[in-house]
C-alpha cells in the first residue's frame, strides 16, 4: 500500500513537473477548444425560458418559490426549485452579457469537464500513451450531442470533481476529503441529479471496503458529511430526498413521462441506430456513430483492464450502477460517458506496459511506452479536432445529419418561439394564454401573464399532464378550451399539425401571426385592432419571382459535397419545410410554393421532403410543369411509391 501510494503522488507531481509533454499538453487544449467550439450554439433549447424565468424571479423577489408562481392551471402545486444556483448565474449572467455570455459560460463549463476527464484519466494512467487521447476523442464526440445550455453541463463537472478527490483519497490516504461536502453542496443546489453523488459515494466505500477487506471510517465519515449537507437546500428534505425520488419515477417502465417524453427513453431502444438512415441513404458521421463506438470501446476496455488484472472494485461498481443509469434515460448518456471514459482509456493503455495490473507511470512517461505512436496518435487526434472545429463553423456538423444546432450564440429564433413570445408581448395581448407544454418555458420567461403548461414535470405532475394531453383530440380541445376559458393560443405547427387544423377551420379562432416555429390565434372577440393574417399577407414578406426564375432555381440545384462543409457555409432547408407543410395543410399553396422555391434555392443539402412538397403546392397551383420538375428532384434522391404516384400522376394531368 505505501509503495502504491508513493507512485500515486510521483504521478501527480509529474503532472505539475509539465512531465506529460507538450505534445499532451496541446492535445488537451486542443480538445477543450473542440468542446468550446461545439457548445457555441445558437440558443435553441427550450428549457432555458424557465431557467431563466426563475433566476429573475429569486433576484427579483429574493426568495425562493413556493407554490408554483408562473402558470394559472397548478398554482396548488409545489415548486421545488433545486437548480436555483444554476437559474440566478444563468440570470445573472444574461442580464450582465445577454446571450453571447450564456454560451460562453456553457462553453467554458464543457471544456472544464473535458479537462477533468484528462486529468482523472492521468490519475489511473499515464496520458503519454497512444490510446488515451483517441479514447477520450471518442468520449467527448459522444457528449457533444448534449452541449446545449442545461444545467446537466454543471452536473458532470461536480461530477468530475467528486471522482477525482475520492480516487485520489484512495490513491494517497492523506488527502483530504473535505472538498467532497462543498462538492454535494453545490451540487444540490445547482441540479436535481446530485444524487449521482451518492451512489458514487456508495461505489467508493464498498469497493474500497471489498479491496482492503475492512471500512475505512475515514472515507465512511465524509461520505456522510456530504450527503448530510445536501439538506443544506430551500427544501431540506423534500429537495435531498421526496424530489429525487420523484424524479426517479419518471423513469420507471409504464410512467406517463417515460412513455411521452423522448429524452426518457432508452438509448437502446432502437431509435438511435435510425440515425443511421437518412432519406435511404447511410450517414456515417453522427452522434450515434460516437455512441454506439463508445459502446465498443467500453466493453473492450474494461475487459483488458480486467484481463491484465486492474479493474478494482469501485471500477466495477461504478460501470455497474452508471450502466443503469444510461438504460434508463437517452440524456442520461453524458454521466455514463464522465464516469467510465478515464478507465476505459486506461484498459486500452494496459496494452502498452503493465506491471502489476497498472501501467507504470515513470518509464511511460519518460518514453518507455512507445514515444513515436504516442506522438502520431496525438497528431491523428489533434487534426481530427481541428476538421470537427471546421465543420462547426460551417454549420457542416449539424447540417450533413440535419441536427439542429447552429453556430453562434443568439438565440435560434427559427427553432424556438421567440418572435412569437414577442408579437404577443409588443401588442400587449396579456389575456389568458393556453400554449403547447414546449412554448412553456420561453413564454414564461417572455410574456406577462401566467402561461398554462410547461416542462416541469416535477412540478405540473403526471394527473395535470394526462388532463393536458386531452388536446390531442378535437373533443379534448373544446373540454378544455371551455374549462379554462383562454383567449389565446400558441403552439408549433410543426409537432402539432392537429392544432393547425383544428382551430384554423374554426370560426371563434382567427390566425394573427405565423412563423417558422409557431402559430398565435386569437379568439373572436379579443383584441379586435388585430386583424387575422391572410396568404396574402405571408407572400408579402417573401420575393415575388417569375416562373422563369423558379425553373432555374430547380434546374440549376446541386447539393455540395462532402468536402465541401469544410469551407463553405452550409445551410439546411429544416425551417422552410416546417413552415410551407402549415401553409399547405391552411391551404395556401401559393405561400408553399413561394416558401418553397426559397427553401430549394438557400440548401446546400438534398431535402427530399423539401421537394416534394413544393411539387405539391405547384401541383395545387396547376402548375403542372414546375411540379413534375419537384418531383423528379425528390425522385433523384429517394424512391418512394408516393414519388412514382405523383410522377405518374402529373403525367396524366399534364395530358388532359
Amino acid at each position: 500500500m505505501l509503495n502504491e501510494q508513493e507512485n500515486n503522488r510521483q504521478g501527480d507531481a509529474a503532472l505539475i513537473r509539465g512531465e506529460w509533454g507538450k505534445g499532451m499538453w496541446w492535445m488537451i487544449a486542443a480538445m477543450m477548444v473542440m468542446g468550446v467550439m461545439l457548445a457555441f450554439q445558437e440558443i435553441r433549447d427550450l428549457d432555458i425560458g424557465f431557467h431563466l424565468k426563475a433566476g429573475e424571479w429569486i433576484l427579483e423577489n429574493m426568495r425562493f418559490p413556493g407554490n408554483d408562481p408562473f402558470t394559472y392551471t397548478i398554482t396548488d402545486r409545489p415548486y421545488i426549485d433545486m437548480y436555483w444556483l444554476y437559474q440566478v448565474t444563468l440570470a445573472l449572467t444574461n442580464n450582465i452579457a445577454g446571450p453571447f455570455g450564456m454560451v460562453l459560460l456553457n462553453g467554458l463549463a464543457v471544456g472544464c469537464s473535458i479537462f477533468l476527464l484528462f486529468r482523472r484519466t492521468a490519475q489511473l494512467v499515464t496520458l503519454n500513451n497512444p490510446y488515451v487521447a483517441p479514447v477520450l476523442f471518442v468520449a467527448v464526440m459522444t457528449c457533444s450531442y448534449f452541449f446545449f445550455i442545461r444545467p446537466h453541463i454543471f452536473s458532470w463537472i461536480f461530477l468530475n470533481l467528486l471522482l477525482f478527490f475520492l480516487e485520489r483519497y484512495r490513491r494517497d490516504r492523506s488527502a483530504a476529503l473535505w472538498p467532497i461536502a462543498l462538492i454535494m453542496l453545490l451540487w444540490v443546489n445547482t441540479h436535481a441529479l446530485f444524487i449521482l453523488g451518492w451512489i458514487v459515494f456508495f461505489c467508493y466505500f464498498v469497493g474500497d471496503s471489498l479491496k482492503n477487506r475492512k471500512a475505512d471510517v475515514n472515507l465512511l465519515k465524509w461520505s456522510a458529511i456530504a450527503v448530510a449537507a445536501c439538506f443544506i437546500n430551500p427544501y431540506f428534505y423534500e429537495g435531498a430526498v421526496l424530489l429525487p425520488l420523484e424524479q426517479f419515477g419518471f423513469l420507471q417502465s409504464g410512467n406517463l413521462y417515460k412513455d411521452m417524453i423522448g429524452e426518457y427513453m432508452s438509448p437502446f431502444s432502437g431509435f438511435t441506430f435510425a440515425w443511421y438512415s437518412l432519406d435511404g441513404s447511410f450517414i456515417l458521421f453522427q452522434p450515434a456513430l460516437f455512441f454506439h463506438l463508445f459502446i465498443l470501446l467500453t466493453v473492450v476496455g474494461l475487459l483488458l483492464r480486467w484481463l491484465r488484472g486492474g479493474i478494482r472494485w469501485v471500477e466495477f461498481l461504478l460501470f455497474a450502477f452508471f450502466t443503469f443509469v444510461l438504460l434508463s434515460a437517452f440524456k442520461n448518456i453524458g454521466y455514463f460517458v464522465m464516469v467510465v471514459a478515464p478507465i476505459v482509456a486506461a484498459g486500452f493503455a494496459s496494452l502498452v506496459k503493465k506491471k502489476e495490473g497498472e501501467v507504470e507511470m515513470e518509464e511511460a512517461q519518460s518514453g518507455g511506452g512507445g514515444t513515436a505512436a504516442t506522438r502520431w496518435s496525438l497528431i491523428a487526434v489533434g487534426v481530427l479536432c481541428f476538421l470537427t472545429c471546421v465543420r462547426v463553423v460551417t454549420d457542416d456538423y449539424w447540417v450533413a445529419w440535419r441536427g439542429l444546432g447552429t453556430f453562434g450564440y443568439q438565440f435560434a429564433d427559427n427553432k424556438i418561439p421567440i418572435k412569437a413570445a414577442e408579437f404577443i408581448r409588443s401588442n400587449n395581448l396579456d389575456g389568458r394564454i393556453l400554449n403547447q407544454i414546449n412554448f412553456g418555458g420561453i413564454f414564461m420567461w417572455k410574456l406577462r401573464q401566467p402561461i398554462f403548461i410547461d416542462a416541469r414535470n416535477e412540478v405540473i405532475g403526471e394527473k395535470f399532464f394526462a388532463e393536458y394531453l386531452r388536446m390531442a383530440t378535437d373533443t379534448g380541445k373544446l373540454a378544455l378550451i371551455e374549462h379554462y376559458r383562454p383567449v389565446i393560443i400558441s403552439f408549433p405547427h410543426k409537432n402539432e399539425s392537429p392544432w393547425l387544423r383544428f382551430f384554423h377551420s374554426r370560426t371563434d379562432w382567427r390566425l394573427v401571426y405565423i412563423d417558422q416555429v409557431a402559430a398565435v390565434f386569437l379568439k373572436q372577440g379579443y383584441a379586435p385592432q388585430i386583424p387575422a393574417i391572410s396568404e396574402r399577407d405571408l407572400l408579402a414578406t417573401g420575393p415575388q419571382r417569375t416562373k422563369e426564375e423558379m425553373e432555374a432555381i430547380i434546374t440549376n440545384f446541386k447539393p455540395d459535397g462532402f468536402f465541401a462543409g469544410f469551407f463553405r457555409q452550409q445551410y439546411s432547408p429544416a425551417a422552410e419545410g416546417d413552415m410551407m407543410k402549415a401553409c399547405l395543410r391552411m391551404g395556401w399553396n401559393r405561400a408553399a410554393a413561394q416558401i418553397g422555391i426559397e427553401g430549394i434555392r438557400r440548401s446546400t443539402i438534398n431535402y427530399p421532403d423539401l421537394f416534394y412538397n413544393t411539387g405539391i403546392a405547384f401541383e395545387q397551383l396547376r402548375d403542372y410543369d414546375l411540379a413534375e420538375q419537384c418531383y423528379r428532384l425528390h425522385d433523384g434522391i429517394v424512391k418512394t411509391d408516393y414519388g412514382a404516384k405523383a410522377l405518374r400522376r402529373i403525367e396524366q394531368l399534364k395530358q388532359q
